[in-house]
């Protein structure tokens, strides 16, 4: 540290080796993916994906490190595929894990088309089994008691549809037959009503008769003059010239009789009062 003096040697670090993430470790996967067919997973891969799946949550860093693997290994997108949707199948899983899960399958459909060598399979292969994961959706949107909570859920997954209708992912009757199995009832054949079906409905109901009775088209409507108890109205309204014989106005000469003036003026002669000079 001085000139002349001892020099100062830095302790070594210690080394941490729960700092490696097992989940990012490829080297055995990578050697044992030698020994496997192309186009299949090896058992650790599979074992990867396992985990991921359990992680899967609606943190973005959950979603995207499952996705980064999936697109890794797309050349066997066949068994990735199989692996995601029978995730989402099982029944112990809860449903916030199926819907993080759906979200997952929407991120590596969307980023199917990136330059990746096998990429497009996803495509296909979710294709074919989607239809069977949205079926199963239905069988827990329909169980749903909670009214308020089964809203939710079906704004989730038609929220996710229409992303892939707008991404132009799958053919619209593609999408359009996916809503189907996920809003059928239990017959499977009808759906819930629309919004135009419900109004098409209510203003059919507004043409009917209130209470029942039949209306009348010689009745008054409102806006049309109606008379007052049953009588004409036949007296002279507002701004119409009056008919009248015409009455003396304010400011005009009023014209008196001779006697009326006469008599005005004897009230104010005066009075001989005996107090009075002379």
């Amino acid at each position: 540290m001085f000139e002349g003096g001892p020099w100062w040697i830095p302790p070594e670090l210690p080394l941490i080796q729960d700092s490696i993430d097992p989940l990012f470790d490829t080297e055995d996967e990578l050697a044992e993916q030698e020994n496997v067919v192309k186009g299949t997973l090896g058992q650790i891969a599979k074992q990867r994906l396992a985990v991921l799946l359990k992680e899967v949550s609606f943190q973005r860093g959950t979603i995207a490190r499952a996705m980064a693997f999936a697109i890794d290994h797309s050349d066997a997108a066949a068994q990735v595929v199989d692996l995601i949707c029978k995730s989402m199948l099982m029944t112990d899983s809860p449903l916030s894990v199926k819907l993080a899960r759906l979200y997952l399958v929407s991120d590596i459909l969307h980023n199917s088309s990136v330059h990746v060598s096998n990429a497009w399979k996803y495509r296909k292969e979710f294709e074919s089994q989607l239809p069977n994961v949205f079926n199963h959706f239905n069988m827990i949107y329909r169980s749903i008691n909670a009214r308020l909570k089964a809203e939710q859920v079906r704004r989730h997954i038609s929220a996710v549809i229409s992303v892939w209708e707008n991404w132009m992912i799958f053919p619209k009757y593609y999408t359009d037959q996916l809503s189907e199995i996920f809003l059928k009832k239990e017959n499977g054949k009808q759906s819930p009503p629309t919004t135009s079906t419900m109004t098409t409905t209510a203003s059919d109901s507004m043409e009917e008769d209130v209470d029942g009775e039949p209306v009348n088209d010689n009745e008054d409507v409102d806006g049309e003059p109606v008379d007052l108890d049953g009588e004409p109205l036949e007296e002279d309204l507002d701004g119409e010239p009056l008919e009248e014989e015409e009455e003396a106005l304010d400011g005009e000469p009023i014209m008196e009789s001779l006697e009326q003036r006469r008599e005005t003026e004897n009230l104010y002669t005066p009075v001989n009062d005996m107090f009075s000079l002379k």
